[in-house]
């Protein structure tokens, strides 16, 4: 009996050892399934915010578009933006675009992005250095500072970019780009004071070149960028080594006397076959006028527009779009689709509609319009300021004004009859 038991607690006790084995066994040297961790977990401060995804709270916002009414019959875009397209435009966005976000952010977030304290600014700007393909090598590097304007942004420049800083055999030089959002625009902040009109723009972006060691460098602009770049050039030209615009204008007295005297005696001003840019004088004006309402408003009543606006996509859509209609070409106007979809891909336009969305920067972007035309900045007289430096003008029919989005190879093209003379 005795010995039974003894066996017994043996058997007891091996299977102990065995079962305390295993379990260091596992404990030690088994492999173990991944983990599988929260991975929207809220590691900020306090609790989290209420709100959930971007994406899924857009997509209920563009769902909702009871409010908007039936154009007027066989109106297209002569009133404004037409419903009807902004209703297609919606759908897209929601059902087929923010489908794809994360890939679509990716794609924003491909060139390399910082932000850096600019005279207490929080500057975002994208820094794209040559890429060495085998013929960098004994390439002049010129550092480019690119500037957008209004209501564009740095995703004007994103299929040009690669372009730009791609060496060639054709050019002894290649770029080394830096595309700052403008204060106030897209992720850079905006200021918090009156008077930040566009030659304080000029100067912040001066100061972020040289931040960056670059003390001399190329400008290139369109819309304010092309003002901005202008002022920049007039202020410091001992930081710029060339300026190239895609919207040259003069505004002085002086030109506008020239160019009354011009529509009479055309051929002693304008070249032949060239005419047709600036006369007949009237339609000029009239289409100026007509075009311009939103330069109005956002000049004297910013914050009105921008809070209006900037509250719903559907707003912000509606207004920035109507701009990448017509100021493309006025025939647009006549067109029910806007001649968006002749010029434009659909997703680079919501990706610049995005911007604006997430970063909040509608109403302070077009704060520029109301502090540039302050009393304070128009007695400086910039404009005619005497900086004396050779110039050239090329004309080009197939392009609007956001010439980089539009055309990347003419606009590329273009740029580098430009640099090939620094």
């Amino acid at each position: 009996m005795g010995c039974a038991l003894c066996g017994i607690l043996n058997y007891v006790f091996i299977g102990f050892v065995v079962f305390i084995t295993y379990k260091i066994y596992a404990k030690l040297f088994k492999s173990l399934p991944i983990p599988k961790l929260n991975t929207k977990k809220y590691w900020g401060p306090g609790e989290e915010p209420a709100g959930g995804d971007t994406a899924e709270k857009l997509k209920e916002k563009l769902s909702d578009t009871d409010f908007l009414r039936t154009p007027l019959e066989d109106s297209a875009f002569e009133n404004g933006f037409n419903a009807d397209k902004l209703k297609k435009i919606a759908k897209y966005w929601r059902d087929v675009y923010l489908e794809k976000w994360s890939s679509q952010e990716q794609f924003l977030n491909k060139f390399p992005q910082f932000i850096t304290k600019v005279q207490g600014l929080d500057i975002h700007y994208i820094h794209a250095k040559p890429i060495d393909n085998g013929k960098l090598k004994g390439k002049r590097v010129l550092p480019l500072l690119i500037l957008h304007g209004w209501p564009g942004s740095i995703r004007e420049f994103y299929e040009v970019i690669p372009k730009l800083i791609t060496p060639s055999d054709e050019n002894d030089f290649v770029f080394e780009v830096i595309a700052p959002s403008l204060p106030g625009f897209g992720f850079s902040q905006a200021a918090s004071k009156r008077g930040f009109g566009s030659l304080h723009y000029a100067t912040v972006l001066r100061n972020l070149m040289l931040k960056l060691k670059f003390d001399k460098f190329v400008v290139q602009g369109g819309d304010w960028g092309s003002i901005i770049g202008n002022q920049l050039t007039t202020l410091y030209p001992e930081n710029v080594l060339g300026y190239h615009s895609n919207m040259a204008i003069v505004s002085t007295p002086l030109a506008h006397i020239k160019l009354l005297i011009a529509s009479v005696f055309k051929s002693k001003f304008v070249k032949e076959g060239l005419e047709d840019f600036h006369f007949p004088l009237m339609p000029q004006l009239k289409e100026g006028i007509r075009e311009t309402g939103y330069f109005h408003i956002n000049a004297t009543k910013p914050e009105t527009i921008g809070i209006s606006v900037g509250a719903s996509p559907f707003g912000i859509a509606a207004y920035i779009l109507e701009k990448f209609s017509t100021a493309v070409d006025a025939k647009n106007r006549s067109d029910p689709e806007g001649g968006l979809d002749n010029t434009f891909t659909m997703d680079s336009l919501l990706d610049n509609l995005m911007i604006y969305y997430l970063s909040k920067s509608f109403q302070t972007s077009v704060r520029i319009y109301h502090e540039s035309f302050r009393k304070s900045q128009l007695r400086l007289k910039i404009d005619r300021a005497n900086v004396a430096f050779p110039w050239e003008s090329t004309y080009h029919r197939n392009v609007g004004h956001f010439a980089a989005l539009e055309n990347p190879d003419l606009f590329y093209e273009d740029f580098v009859q430009f640099a090939r003379k620094i």
